[in-house]
């Protein structure tokens, strides 16, 4: 079975990259989420914008 002229390596290589991509993009995008709740909540319990040192 050929799907689009890839062997199945290819189609197994490119499936995968696909797949990981899409997991890690999602696990970003929930750290990303949880960081700013942190952020967000952090604020308000210091009465205000926290401001890091630099």
């Amino acid at each position: 079975m050929r799907v689009t002229g890839l062997t199945p390596v290819e189609f197994t290589f490119q499936s995968l990259l696909i797949r990981l991509t899409t997991s890690f993009a999602s696990l970003f995008s929930a750290a990303f989420c949880l960081g700013m709740d942190v952020g967000d909540r952090t604020a308000r319990d210091s009465g205000g914008l926290t401001v890091l040192p630099s």
